[in-house]
């Protein structure tokens, strides 16, 4: 694992340098954790009816019901890309990103390809704010959830905890597949 950027040379403002440099420390450790994932691991449900992928339009996208106790590896990792994609598109992008779930892979090489895309996206926008829109309120037009209401600073911190808990799901739903399907 590389050495986080902790200077002001990583872009934006000494405020958001700490944050990005936990993004940075964060999307390592995620990266490091879905190594030899299959695809057969990334579409395991832990529990039935876990929220998963599911065919719409002729693509697989996230289920919009979040609300499940339970999630596959695939539906985490399209709903930490679409939570990346949405949020670059509204704070420096052309702010017309559709607002549901986007496409996704069905394998395993394919969505972690994906999710980098969108990490290094959102990254980008962040690294790219300076300290004036680091404070400002609605900096992210993204019109669903906090972003009207929490200046910018918030709202990277907010996307931070997404990616460590999600991150952290993934890594519980990996080791119980280890055990889980081993065992059989």
């Amino acid at each position: 694992m590389s050495e986080p950027t902790l200077t002001a040379t990583a872009g934006g403002t000494e405020l958001l340098n700490p944050l990005l440099a936990q993004w940075d420390t964060s999307v390592e450790m995620l990266f490091a954790r879905l190594d030899g994932l299959t695809d057969d691991e990334y579409r395991w449900q832990p529990t039935a009816g876990a929220a998963d992928l599911i065919e719409q339009d002729g693509a697989l996208v996230a289920a919009p019901d979040a609300d499940q106790p339970t999630r596959t590896i695939a539906w985490t990792m399209a709903h930490l890309a679409d939570m990346c994609w949405l949020r670059a598109d509204y704070t420096d992008g052309a702010k017309n990103r559709p607002l549901g779930y986007s496409p996704f892979p069905g394998g395993a090489a394919e969505a972690m390809t994906q999710l980098r895309k969108a990490a290094d996206r959102w990254r980008a926008s962040v690294a790219r704010a300076g300290a004036e829109q680091a404070l400002q309120v609605g900096y992210s037009t993204y019109p669903v959830g906090m972003d009207p209401d929490l200046p910018f600073v918030d709202i990277v911190w907010w996307l931070n905890r997404e990616l460590i808990a999600h991150g952290a799901d993934i890594a519980m739903v990996r080791d119980l597949y280890g055990t889980e399907v081993t065992a059989d």
